[in-house]
């Protein structure tokens, strides 16, 4: 059996440490996903991700900004699955194996939500110091992030003003919350959704092609022509 870098067995001890803090919240891990469900078919997900491989020999200094080099860092991604807002992107298929962040509609990472920034730590540095900022972060900032959308009625009442209030994660919060609706029957509160979020994006003409893919969606999901 091939032996593990030391760069996975450091990240699989950090995984480890998280999942006695993530346990007792009901997350469950499989692979380096922590999972829980608040309702039936949405998911809360908080994945750790490595970076890649080595790309080759680090650049100069004042060149490094070309090809950021992640190798031996990992960072944490945060996403909410709902299966409604899986659909509009992926009609007609279900996840298969498990669910994790690249399934989620509603998805950001960890130093986003505190920092505003992408955040990358490194795996060199001290163990004890990586899961204490990391769970402390987890704890107070990603866990009632993820708890603020922990249910369909929390997407609907809050994702779009959320994005357009406090930060900014997806342009399509409109179609997102639509989705939900449709699935619900309000197909006047998901047509003026798709409406207004199709008169937003029309106002610059660059977004013409992002206008026909809205306005054939409308008609596949059964809501009709927009104006």
């Amino acid at each position: 059996m091939r032996q593990k870098s030391e760069v996975v067995q450091r990240l699989d001890q950090i995984q480890a440490d998280l999942s006695k803090i993530l346990k007792p919240l009901a997350f469950r891990r499989k692979g380096r996903t922590f999972s829980r469900e608040t309702e039936p078919g949405l998911l809360q997900i908080i994945a750790l991700q490595a970076g890649p491989f080595e790309i080759g020999p680090p650049l100069p200094k004042e060149a490094a900004h070309l090809r950021p080099d992640f190798y031996g860092k990992f960072t944490v991604n945060l996403g909410i699955f709902v299966q409604e807002i899986f659909e509009r992107t992926n009609p007609g298929f279900a996840p298969r194996g498990v669910i994790n962040d690249a399934h989620c509609g509603i998805r950001t990472r960890l130093g986003h939500i505190t920092s505003h920034q992408d955040v990358w730590w490194s795996l060199m540095e001290q163990q004890e110091v990586l899961i204490d900022e990391i769970g402390s972060l987890l704890i107070n900032v990603g866990v009632p992030f993820l708890d603020r959308f922990r249910s369909r009625d929390r997407v609907v009442e809050d994702w779009v003003a959320f994005n357009e209030n406090e930060l900014s994660i997806t342009l399509v919060a409109r179609l997102d919350v639509a989705m939900i609706l449709l699935k619900r029957g309000d197909t006047v509160g998901a047509k003026k959704l798709f409406q207004d979020h199709l008169q937003i994006y029309l106002r610059k003409p660059s977004n013409a092609n992002h206008g026909t893919y809205v306005r054939e969606l409308a008609q596949k999901v059964g809501l009709g022509d927009l104006t």
